[in-house]
């Protein structure tokens, strides 16, 4: 798969000089996902492992001697708080490297995503053709990707050969569609807009709900009706034949997955009775966190990680650095996600189950606050143009991936941030070809 991912990035990159710039795109987005999700995400050039996405960083780094230089004062906010964010990355590297003897290649490897950074200076570089010639094969694909991950449960296989027990003792599925939530709020909100393709949207949406109740993940589910809220919030008008229709076809939509499904209404029940465990928790025995159910489990992470950062002021302003978990050799913390590729058995600095006990050790709590000031500015962008098409499209994704930061990394991983700056760019582009629309006519 190296010479592939090779050939993929020779492929996208000269194809942002031949104005097929929609395919530097679509090799971005391949790449950045393994192939979304189907291909190993480590491969092999001889002795040499190597990820896939490395190419797709590779491939942004390597375009942006050649960007489109415009100063765009809507972006005025996200550009600041990003360079902000560079440079404390900048000075906590330096740091990491002379005084705590960090190695340059194990920089590299806790930091490689946070390139994904980067894609912001390439936004203008991209029109709207090529952001729409990238988002509607990917909401295509994902579409197949989710009739694939369905037939699991159907034919009884695993996809990807990840799967666990559920509390119920059936099956639980891995290899989620990467982009399902994004192309999900796409097609709610329309996918441009496209004329007598209702029946299409409808049944294109029942297939992406069916999968997201597939997977049994609460944070996935709450942020598809989370979605679903904001998408309703922001139609113009409401109908009451609309409310009289919606109303008893969630209730029938209840009483369905409840009956063949009971796993989900299980999996919220026992979330509910977890966060009433908070504030009773011995947090002398931190072991005990490991019982008490999931949501418990990352509270003690977060809440563990947070009070080894503000030990040592070094720790509060620039984190713990940046070695990675896998050169960890005996256990810093009591908790910690089970990771049977490491030595020690368990995730110590990083966690896949949530984003803050991530941002709190890598970036300390001055870092953390760089960081989520960035957020913010995320936030408020979307939150002034959301009178767009695709402002609200933002908005609506980024208040979803607050949810999904309880379940996984989400913001902290740098992947995402290409998706959030492809629609920022959609934003803006479509904006212009308004604008130029109107001054024509």
């Amino acid at each position: 798969m190296s010479f592939i991912s090779i050939l993929l990035f020779i492929f996208g990159f000269l194809a942002y000089f031949n104005r097929q710039k929609y395919i530097t795109l679509i090799v971005i987005a391949l790449l950045s996902t393994s192939y979304f999700g189907f291909f190993n995400n480590v491969s092999y050039i001889g002795p040499i492992s190597i990820q896939h996405g490395d190419f797709a960083l590779l491939l942004i780094f390597s375009l942006l001697p050649f960007r489109t230089k415009v100063h765009n004062t809507q972006l005025r906010g996200i550009n600041r708080a990003l360079s902000l964010f560079f440079i404390f990355l900048v000075v906590s590297i330096f740091y990491d490297f002379f005084m705590r003897d960090t190695s340059a290649m194990q920089i590299f490897r806790t930091t490689r995503e946070l390139g994904y950074l980067a894609f912001f200076l390439l936004i203008q570089s991209f029109k709207y053709d090529d952001y729409k010639k990238l988002i509607i094969p990917l909401t295509f694909f994902t579409v197949f990707h989710s009739f694939l991950y369905i037939s699991q449960y159907v034919f009884d296989y695993s996809l990807s050969g990840n799967f666990i027990e559920n509390e119920l003792g059936g099956m639980r599925y891995g290899g989620i569609p990467p982009y399902i939530i994004p192309v999900f709020i796409i097609v709610l909100f329309g996918l441009f807009r496209l004329r007598n393709m209702k029946l299409l949207k409808y049944l294109v949406i029942i297939v992406f709900c069916i999968t997201i109740l597939l997977s049994q993940s609460r944070g996935l589910i709450i942020s598809a009706i989370a979605a679903f809220c904001l998408y309703v919030y922001f139609k113009d008008k409401i109908g009451v034949n609309v409310v009289f229709l919606t109303l008893p076809l969630l209730f029938v939509g209840f009483i369905l997955v409840q009956t063949y499904f009971p796993i989900i209404g299980e999996r919220f029940m026992d979330l509910y009775s977890q966060t009433g465990l908070v504030r009773d928790m011995d947090y002398t025995n931190l072991q005990s966190f490991f019982h008490e159910g999931s949501f418990i489990f990352r509270w003690g992470v977060t809440y563990e990680r947070f009070m080894h950062v503000i030990e040592e002021p070094m720790r509060m302003v620039l984190g713990v650095g940046f070695i990675p978990d896998i050169d960890i050799v005996s256990p810093i913390f009591t908790l910690g996600t089970h990771s049977p590729m490491l030595p020690i058995g368990f995730e110590q600095y990083n966690s896949v189950d949530i984003m803050f006990p991530n941002i709190i050790t890598r970036y300390g709590i001055m870092g953390s606050l760089i960081f989520l000031y960035l957020l913010f500015q995320l936030f408020k962008f979307s939150f002034r143009i959301k009178y767009l098409h695709w402002g609200k499209v933002l908005f609506t994704y980024l208040c979803s991936m607050l949810f999904i930061s309880l379940i996984n990394e989400s913001f902290y991983n740098g992947k995402y941030f290409f998706l959030i700056f492809v629609i920022i760019g959609l934003t803006i582009s479509a904006s212009k070809k308004s604008t130029l629309s109107a001054n024509l006519q």
